[in-house]
């Protein structure tokens, strides 16, 4: 990653960037563009203090559609219209001084909602199934990629000096307690992702997707839990195992007896493998040791205790419409605005969203995806006869459930975490895209999608 400032040459460069990013998505195949977004979603080659190329890139994109009429559809758009006014309306509780990093910040956020209908509008035109889990998995090659140059680069008989060359990648937790941290800038979150991406590896092997050897998934999957592991993340590793177990009932009328203990067996080696490596050969071997340390204060794991207490008093003090979008405005903390008070992150999305935006934003949150969640439903209990569609949308309710759970524990709403945001919307997106879409000829979900311009509707 770049780390420039915003100076007259970067402007101008970014600038130059969206002229020709709104040009090729305006005219550009529908299929590459979508492509090209997704993949460059959890890297940010350039940032700035106000937002990074992929923010902009969003927003450019998703103008190109809607000039091209290519933004038929706005499913929960008066959720979505109410998260905005709400966050804007919480900017009453913050000193005003303080207004333009919580301004930022919901421009950084309107990104992931553009993202959002750019490729929901382009899963029910497109209509493949097959394509957008082939994406899926390029994506989770590539992340596994730069986990892989992360994971080398901090052990000493690693040849190759990556600075020499000019490349530039986040750098891991070390010290006492050294983490492998992943591209998304926060160990939860990468630990999260390592999740969501191994459920689907699992689904891929069980629908038997053609062009992808079992061989294959079994070495992403290893590749996947040995990081995961890396990331000593205990609340990922926990979610995986409740997940499995929500996967093979999900999916039980796809499982033999014997296809399940195949399963079984298959992630127990890979998970024994993977922790094997991790622990005897690499120096990111806190996971088992973080486990069998972890202690209770009351109900509260006590590496939280203190951390939602005080985000608990803060909640208290503004419970309406919460203290303001943004939690932590700066590196400096409260020197650079009076009357900000600067807390941790809580380590809860839930929590967060009570303490930025009060329970008028947590409610208006849970709607947008409450919404979200009663479509995947309404989806997965039909059956269209096509056997990918219809377990494509039994996995979206699965995803959504994991995701929920996960947020107990971190939460992606972080101005740093923007690009895990922007991935996230893209994956509910396409998810509710399929499960919209699936044999629309015969049931009608996303009415006469082949239109080229039509009114927006919720």
């Amino acid at each position: 990653m770049l780390n420039d400032s915003a100076d007259v040459w970067v402007m101008g460069a970014l600038i130059v960037f969206a002229l020709l990013a709104l040009l090729a998505a305006y005219a550009g195949p529908e299929k590459w563009t979508v492509s090209i977004v997704f993949l460059l979603t959890p890297f940010q080659p350039v940032e700035t203090k106000f937002a990074t190329v992929n923010v902009l890139m969003a927003y450019v994109v998703f103008a190109a559609y809607v000039l091209r009429g290519r933004i038929t559809y706005v499913p929960a758009l008066p959720f979505t219209i109410l998260l905005f006014l709400v966050m804007l309306a919480s900017l009453s509780q913050a000193n005003p001084a303080s207004w333009g990093p919580h301004i930022i910040y919901i421009f950084s956020i309107g990104s992931a909602f553009c993202l959002f209908y750019v490729f929901y509008n382009a899963v029910v035109r497109i209509r493949d199934p097959k394509f957008f889990v082939n994406l899926l998995l390029a994506l989770y090659w590539l992340v596994v990629c730069y986990c892989a140059l992360q994971f080398l680069q901090s052990m000493p008989w690693f040849p190759i000096d990556l600075s020499a060359l000019k490349i530039e990648i986040e750098g891991n937790r070390l010290g006492d307690d050294p983490r492998l941290k992943g591209p998304f800038g926060a160990l939860g979150l990468t630990a999260e992702y390592l999740v969501l991406s191994t459920i689907l590896i699992a689904f891929v092997s069980l629908y038997r997707v053609s062009g992808h050897s079992k061989l294959s998934l079994v070495a992403l999957g290893t590749l996947n839990l040995l990081f995961l592991v890396a990331t000593g993340n205990r609340g990922g590793f926990l979610v995986l195992f409740g997940g499995g177990l929500l996967f093979l009932y999900i999916f039980r009328d796809k499982l033999s007896i014997k296809t399940t203990i195949n399963t079984v067996i298959i992630g127990v080696l890979a998970l024994v493998v993977a922790s094997y490596v991790t622990i005897n050969y690499t120096r990111f071997d806190r996971l088992y040791d973080r486990l069998e340390a972890t202690e209770f204060e009351g109900a509260l794991p006590d590496t939280r205790a203190a951390t939602w207490q005080t985000s608990w008093e803060g909640i208290i003090e503004k419970p309406v419409l919460g203290h303001g979008p943004r939690l932590q405005l700066s590196k400096e903390g409260d020197s650079l605005f009076r009357g900000h008070v600067q807390i941790s992150f809580p380590h809860n999305l839930y929590l967060y969203l009570l303490y930025t935006v009060g329970v008028v934003g947590m409610v208006a949150y849970l709607a947008f995806f409450g919404s979200i969640a009663r479509r995947y439903w309404k989806n997965a209990s039909w059956s269209s006869g096509d056997d990918l569609s219809d377990g494509m949308a039994k996995l979206a309710i699965l995803m959504l459930a994991l995701i929920a759970v996960d947020q107990l524990k971190i939460e992606f709403l972080r101005f740093l975490t923007v690009d895990y945001l922007q991935f996230m919307f893209a994956l509910l997106a396409i998810y509710l895209g399929l499960g919209d879409s699936k044999a629309a000829s015969e049931r009608f979900t996303v009415p006469a999608v082949n239109r080229q311009v039509a009114p927006f509707e919720s």
